[in-house]
């Protein structure tokens, strides 16, 4: 794709140039054409939503844990993940806060978690994921680019594909762009 040098963005990063011939043949492929058996929606809309975590749910509401290190920051998305990201060090000090001989890996799912929440180092808590609306694009192909340019300000991003269909000035701009009414 070629760079449009005299224009940029915030980050200094050239723009992409726009052809919009070209987007006229990505928008009539995603609404006329067999784009419309791609993401079996008419009147399609492309909006990248980012993955949000929300943190502080009771273990008793959620299934979803998340250990905290404290002193690193890093963060955990299941028990299982946890012991996966364990040093040999770290395993050691969680088998010496045991009451037990158990090994803290072999201690039940209740157990490890008391253990976690005693111990100074770790924080274990519930979580939930939720996806929130950043911007929406006429083609995937926008989207697509919108987050290969953007991805390092948000979290973990996706493409959710909705219908228009029942959104008159909406489809009343994409017959005028495909009907050359809008130039």
């Amino acid at each position: 794709m070629k760079k449009n040098k005299s224009i940029t963005r915030g980050t200094s990063a050239a723009l992409p140039s726009f052809d919009y011939a070209e987007f006229l043949k990505r928008l009539r492929y995603h609404n006329l054409g067999d784009g419309t058996d791609q993401h079996l929606t008419a009147n399609p809309l492309f909006v990248v939503k980012e993955k949000v975590f929300d943190w502080g749910y009771d273990l008793d509401f959620t299934n979803k844990i998340a250990v905290i290190n404290a002193v690193t920051d890093h963060i955990s998305y299941s028990l299982e993940q946890f012991a996966q990201d364990l040093t040999v060090e770290q395993r050691e000090t969680l088998d010496s806060l045991t009451e037990n001989e158990v090994p803290f890996l072999q201690q039940s799912t209740n157990n490890q978690i008391d253990i976690l929440q005693n111990s100074h180092r770790y924080k274990v808590t519930g979580y939930t994921e939720r996806l929130e609306f950043v911007n929406c694009h006429f083609t995937r192909e926008a989207a697509q680019q919108f987050i290969d340019l953007k991805r390092h300000n948000y979290g973990p991003l996706t493409i959710a594909v909705t219908s228009q269909k029942d959104c008159a000035e909406f489809n009343s701009i994409i017959y005028a762009m495909l009907n050359n009414r809008i130039a």
